[in-house]
């Protein structure tokens, strides 16, 4: 439960004001807040989803050095999706 409302809050504080395109802001700073997140999931209930979590990070991170913001912000939007479901 606790790790839940952590989580849901990392999603609130990553969601900036831009929510217009209802995308998260997608830079290093993000990443590594996720990449946090990824790593301290350690129960091995959560393994799927880490694992997802874990491949659309990493898509995340290709897309920004390739500077393809949009794309970025999706897939880290989705490894967080992925870290938050039930």
């Amino acid at each position: 439960m606790l790790k839940s409302l952590a989580v849901g809050f990392l999603l609130l504080t990553l969601v900036g004001a831009s929510r217009a395109n209802d995308m998260m802001s997608c830079d290093s700073s993000a990443l590594e807040m996720v990449q946090a997140k990824l790593d301290a999931a350690n129960d091995p209930a959560l393994k799927d989803r880490k694992d997802l979590a874990t491949k659309e990070l990493e898509i995340a991170k290709a897309a920004l050095k390739a500077n393809e913001v949009e794309d970025c912000s999706m897939h880290l939007a989705n490894a967080m999706s992925a870290l938050m479901r039930q």
